[in-house]
């Protein structure tokens, strides 16, 4: 498979796995608004400013912590000069101004990394058009075009470019395989979701190794997954082969009984679980098998059993 292939192998399963517009996309659209508060704040000169910057940077994960402690002794350090700072960049339509915003707060001696100017220049913009403009993490991009095969600069704008371009890229391709990518903040959700979220734990150990293996460059069709060799060897290697039937077995009790601790009788238990098991295996769409249901996928696909022992 190519870069891309593999890339879109994993983000077709994880978006299978959660939503993206609540876990993703609504929070980043608030965000949004809040640093459309702080910059209407800076332009006006209002004593607010500071609070309102301070409050943007601080809700979610779109600032890490150690941009978010340069940014609180820069306010008390600079006051006026950081924001106008942010009106400078905030005003400009160039993505050039990212580079002349980084140049302007290391002017002052205290170090800021390309990253980190990036991250902050990107949210003022995402002010304006989150759609457009989506936020910017140093790590993260570089993972992303690490792993498709692409290359990113040093510069700051060379920097936001690179997310942009990506972002763009995934919107195409993404189009030719089933994805529902909308727009810029779509693609940069997605993206985040395939390279920092945890694989799910109901995706089988080896399954898991591989997102992580891939993440990190490396091959994936050489990583092994060791089963047998704890404190337990028997007890460790009964667990892995009953992994896969308690996933199953967990989701038909959370949706059949939902919530209740047994059925009120034997005939009423048969019922409800021959009509959630035909639906599971002639109705439910499932990632594993191209979103089709079990018995659509076995229509389309030659069944080899091995023979009983």
């Amino acid at each position: 498979m190519s870069d891309w292939d593999q890339f879109l192998y994993w983000a077709k399963r994880l978006a299978a796995e959660v939503d993206l517009e609540t876990e993703e996309r609504e929070y980043k659209i608030e965000a949004a608004g809040r640093w459309r508060a702080a910059m209407e704040a800076c332009r006006e000169s209002r004593e607010d400013w500071p609070v309102l910057i301070k409050r943007a940077a601080g809700r979610g994960n779109l600032v890490d912590r150690h941009a978010q402690t340069w940014l609180g002794n820069a306010i008390d350090s600079w006051g006026d000069a950081l924001r106008e700072a942010f009106v400078a960049v905030d005003a400009s339509d160039n993505v050039t101004a990212i580079d002349e915003f980084h140049a302007t707060l290391t002017g002052w001696g205290d170090y800021i990394s390309p990253g980190d100017a990036t991250t902050l220049a990107s949210l003022v913009r995402m002010s304006h058009s989150p759609e457009s403009f989506p936020p910017y993490r140093a790590r993260f991009v570089t993972d992303w075009a690490h792993r498709v095969g692409e290359e990113i600069g040093q510069r700051p704008t060379e920097r936001y470019v690179a997310l942009l371009v990506l972002c763009d890229d995934l919107i195409r391709i993404a189009s030719e395989h089933d994805l529902n990518v909308r727009d810029r903040l779509d693609a940069q959700g997605l993206a985040w979701r395939v390279m920092k979220y945890s694989p799910p734990v109901r995706w089988s150990p080896m399954d898991q190794a591989q997102l992580l293996a891939w993440r990190r460059g490396e091959d994936t069709a050489t990583v092994s997954v060791a089963r047998g060799e704890g404190v337990a060897p028997e007890v460790e290697r009964g667990a892995w082969e009953v992994l896969g039937a308690e996933a199953f077995n967990a989701t038909f009790k959370r949706e059949v009984l939902q919530d209740q601790n047994c059925w009120p009788d034997e005939a009423t238990c048969r019922r409800q679980a021959f009509r959630w098991l035909t639906r599971y295996n002639t109705r439910r769409r499932h990632s594993w098998c191209g979103y089709r249901s079990p018995i659509a996928y076995e229509a389309l696909t030659a069944a080899t059993l091995p023979s009983a022992a």
